[in-house]
């Protein structure tokens, strides 16, 4: 995240992490007594979706400097068509619409 949004956005995503775990808790035993097995096979299910996601549209950041991911969003096969450069400074995208 940029700068200039990073600690909201951190604080958004801790908040959205705690959300859906007191979620998954809440709901694990109600499911787990009328799903029996089956649920672990969901949970399995929901594994396999993440890591695909992450396999394909999660560029790797690691030891490329925060002035940089703007390179790393534009080149990305999926995402170079939502990012575009703004105002002309390194570092600055914006995400476009089209």
């Amino acid at each position: 995240m940029p700068l200039e949004v990073r600690a909201a956005g951190q604080s958004i995503t801790v908040a959205v992490n705690m959300a859906m775990t007191f979620a998954v808790a809440q709901a694990f035993l109600p499911l787990l007594c009328r799903l029996k097995f089956v649920l672990f096979f969901f949970f399995a299910g929901w594994v396999v979706a993440m890591t695909a996601f992450v396999a394909l549209f999660v560029p790797e950041t690691k030891g490329v400097p925060i002035e940089d991911m703007a390179a790393v969003w534009s080149s990305h096969w999926y995402w170079k068509r939502f990012v575009v450069h703004g105002h002309g400074r390194r570092g600055d995208i914006e995400m476009g619409h089209k």
